[in-house]
């Protein structure tokens, strides 16, 4: 059996996720990757948030902090 390896966008799948669950914490962005039946990944927490504070710094995502020191990702509208 010839098992191949999807390509994939990450940042398109975070802007996704963030785009139809917003406002999303790091920590619910990285359990949807995780439950999304066709991407498969190793990838870690820790992977996310970099590509999230990455996608913050370029501007297509806003964080905003709640009550309880939350903070949570939106898309940034242009």
């Amino acid at each position: 059996m010839n098992a191949e390896k999807k390509e994939f966008n990450l940042d398109e799948i975070i802007l996704e996720i963030v785009r139809r669950m917003q406002p999303i914490s790091s920590e619910e962005v990285w359990m949807e990757i995780g439950e999304n039946l066709e991407f498969e990944s190793n990838l870690s927490q820790e992977e996310i948030n970099q590509r999230l504070d990455k996608m913050e710094k370029e501007n297509i995502l806003g964080r905003s902090s709640f009550k309880n020191d939350e903070e949570k990702y939106v898309v940034v509208e242009k």
